[in-house]
């Protein structure tokens, strides 16, 4: 039995339908091909409103298309209603929030995003940096250190030049340190 206040399930071919389209749109926003990746995402949407992963997708286009992050804020809201354990609509929700100043909300959910995903580097370093933006400096610069050790990951790159260590603290003398941007 149907309840009243959810909404009725998809038609089986339109649900099909919903996921060739999510597939597709999503294959060109991991190409990072924006333009061709909206249309897919918004007509798998129409076709099923209530899926999480399609509106993570979206949000995650709102996110990397830089305007309307609004539209990112509620598509993410969404997503987390849709699916509390989504780590990635935890961290696009976390990201709209930043940026709308919201710090509690950005916080609190790049935690979960990071109890998710322990191993998602690039949730670290957004909590870090939303920690240290928001003025929780210690626990900033914690969370920010387990940023991606990958070269050029996400664009942050924490390795040195090849043959350096990070400096800890230890004494410098007789050595040369090299600051990295």
């Amino acid at each position: 039995m149907a309840s009243r206040f959810a909404p009725p399930p998809p038609a089986p071919d339109a649900e099909a339908r919903a996921q060739a389209l999510f597939a597709e749109g999503r294959r060109q926003l991991d190409a990072m091909r924006l333009a061709e990746a909206e249309p897919y995402l918004r007509e798998a949407l129409a076709l099923s409103p209530h899926n999480a992963a399609i509106l993570t997708a979206l949000a995650e286009w709102h996110f990397h298309f830089g305007s309307h992050r609004s539209e990112q804020l509620e598509l993410a809201y969404r997503a987390i209603r849709a699916d509390w354990n989504s780590a990635q609509a935890h961290k696009m929700f976390a990201m709209a929030a930043r940026v709308h100043g919201i710090s509690d909300l950005a916080i609190g959910h790049l935690k979960r995003c990071t109890e998710l995903a322990p191993g998602d580097a690039n949730a670290f370093f957004s909590l870090g940096l939303t920690l240290i933006k928001f003025g929780a400096w210690e626990e900033g610069w914690q969370a920010y250190e387990k940023r991606p050790v990958i070269a050029h990951a996400n664009g942050y790159n924490k390795a040195g030049p090849p043959g350096t260590t990070e400096w800890r603290g230890e004494d410098l003398t007789g050595k040369t340190i090299a600051l990295l941007g």
